[in-house]
């Protein structure tokens, strides 16, 4: 208990001289913050997927608070957020479990031709329930049983205009996975004389892009590291990717994009040849007014913190989000289902051939009643299956798991959303139907237009 109050006074004391140092601004500055409440209270079929082979029902009542801060000065925009949850479980208060979570942005317009990005985020806590994020399209395949963990990553991203049509852009990222003792008792405590499971992975990309109306292309390098650090010595894996995409704006409101080309993972030494592969990705996006839909699928290699890999293989994933009844009412249908069939790259284990199968899917009914109040009904299922591990690394590696989730929730915001329309930014060349990079941060409230977000941007006039 000790170690759990000392960690989390740490991490609150640094996300608030983060905060004072990341938000003083000029007089100038617009600045604001919001304060949010989540209370979740269910039934689950499976307390601690991958924990026993048995599933372990149980009813939870989960608790969540968290603060955001926003500032928007000429053409700079920083915006922090802090939250704390915790889960409580009926039948066995020994597998309560709570998060951290500290994330923050900055977008830059530096010219009328530079932009840049930087995101840093940071969580500490315990990963043992199975939940399904609905923002989320891609499913990964999960560590076995409970982990408490400390997870980093930074994201950073530069973009040049050359001319109206011509652009070139710079990314980096980051990612840190370290599995920590139990700070609420003995179980799941990491075995001092084993290994931990720390791994990281480091990413550096160039690309290009030229775009004519409504079609854009394109050509991306990356260079990907992977280390996995272990008592018998660290393990380290190259990936090189050379790709060309292809962007095509169907109409204002359906966009479609496509990647193809080539990878090539290495050892860490850069003395042994693992396994060259294809890439081929495509999403097609389409908006209009309240309603949302992603559909996408790809095969790839990518490296995986989680299980300290690279892993091989195929996602399909679908996301949508259906308006029910009038606007007024502010009633919507979201879900999300994902699919990933994944097998990791070089030795493992006395070279086993392993393929893991990992479903997720999230349905929700909503109902924003008021203007800083909204309710939910949801439900989640999520089922990973390893074929080819033997008894000597199934523990080790990867668990078979099932879990459904029933849940009512119930979410609290101040100060309250008004139902006013919020201009996005605008950073030059083509409209797009898909601003992912702005979308993250001026998402309008859940099931309204985005439409009537963007009804001022003609004016230029309404106040966000």
């Amino acid at each position: 208990m000790r170690f759990f109050m000392s960690r989390s006074l740490s991490i609150i004391s640094a996300s608030l001289v983060l905060i004072a140092l990341t938000f003083v601004k000029p007089a100038s500055a617009q600045t604001s913050y919001e304060v949010t409440g989540s209370s979740n209270t269910g039934y689950t079929s499976n307390r601690n997927p991958g924990t026993v082979a048995d599933p372990q029902p149980d009813a939870f009542f989960e608790l969540g608070a968290g603060v955001g801060f926003r500032s928007v000065n000429g053409r700079t925009l920083q915006a922090l957020r802090y939250e704390l949850t915790g889960t409580i479980f009926a039948q066995e208060l020994g597998a309560a479990s709570f998060q951290n979570a500290l994330d923050y942005l900055s977008l830059y317009d530096l010219s009328r031709r530079v932009r840049l990005g930087i995101g840093a985020s940071g969580r500490q806590g315990r990963q043992g329930s199975f939940r399904v994020n609905p923002t989320e399209q891609v499913v990964e395949p999960r560590r076995p049983g409970t982990v408490w963990f400390v997870g980093l990553s930074a994201q950073q991203r530069l973009d040049f205009l050359l001319d109206s049509n011509w652009g070139l852009f710079q990314t980096a990222q980051m990612d840190w996975f370290i599995p920590t003792n139990n700070p609420l008792g003995d179980e799941g405590d990491i075995d001092p004389n084993g290994d931990s499971g720390r791994a990281a992975s480091f990413e550096g990309g160039l690309g290009g892009q030229y775009s004519w109306r409504r079609f854009a292309l394109g050509f991306a390098q990356r260079s990907q590291y992977l280390v996995n650090f272990l008592r018998i010595g660290n393990q380290a894996t190259w990936l090189f990717t050379l790709s060309g995409t292809l962007r095509w704006d169907l109409s204002r409101r359906w966009t479609a994009n496509f990647e193809a080309g080539a990878q090539l993972s290495v050892e860490g030494d850069l003395s042994d040849l693992r396994q060259p592969g294809p890439l081929a990705r495509g999403t097609l996006v389409y908006r209009q007014r309240r309603w949302t839909v992603d559909l996408a699928a790809g095969y790839q290699q990518t490296p995986s913190v989680q299980v300290a890999q690279i892993l091989e293989g195929a996602t399909v994933a679908l996301r949508a989000s259906i308006p029910v009844g009038r606007p007024r009412l502010r009633m919507w249908v979201e879900g999300a289902l994902g699919y990933t069939y994944s097998s990791p790259i070089g030795d493992i284990a006395a070279a086993e051939a392993i393929d893991i199968h990992t479903v997720g899917t999230d349905v929700a009914f909503n109902w924003r009643f008021s203007e800083m109040m909204e309710a939910a009904v949801r439900y989640q299922f999520g089922v990973q299956r390893s074929v080819g591990l033997s008894l000597l690394t199934v523990g080790e590696y990867a668990q078979d798991f099932s879990a459904h989730v029933a849940m009512l929730s119930l979410r609290f915001n101040y100060p309250p959303r008004r139902r006013r329309g919020r201009p996005r930014r605008r950073l030059g060349g083509p409209t797009r139907v898909d601003r992912e990079e702005w979308d993250a941060v001026f998402d309008p409230t859940p099931g309204r237009s985005r439409d009537d977000a963007s009804t001022s941007q003609e004016g230029g006039s309404s106040a966000h």
